[in-house]
């Protein structure tokens, strides 16, 4: 099987041009693989933010588990920036986004599943 590198960068949360109870998650997604990415399905949790704080505490889960599926095509070495609007979340919540790309469909696979790129 053909195996694509898709990887993200540059993960962020941004305040709403639309309200104060909303949140834009932007990330960049570049594509070091060798064929051209047509599908990928993330998994995206938001945690709560112990950069300031000395901890060994695990993660606790503001938000998420959530998946969504983008349908694009991205070809080899370019990227593309990613968003999405998180109502109800403003932007001082203390939290960090994380994302897993769980799935990646590539153009020779354009009538097939998901192919599976798991962590």
């Amino acid at each position: 099987m053909t195996q694509s590198v898709l990887k993200i960068a540059k993960i962020r949360l941004e305040s709403s041009p639309q309200d104060e109870t909303s949140a834009v998650l932007k990330f960049d997604m570049s594509n070091a693989g060798s064929d051209t990415v047509r599908a990928v399905v993330f998994q995206i949790s938001l945690v709560e933010d112990l950069s300031r704080e000395r901890t060994d505490a695990p993660e606790r889960v503001v938000a998420g588990p959530f998946t969504i599926e983008a349908k694009f095509d991205l070809e080899p070495v370019e990227t593309a920036e990613y968003e999405a609007l998180l109502r109800n979340l403003p932007t001082d919540c203390r939290c960090v986004p994380r994302i897993r790309v769980r799935a990646v469909r590539f153009f020779a696979d354009a009538g097939a599943h998901p192919s599976s790129v798991w962590d």
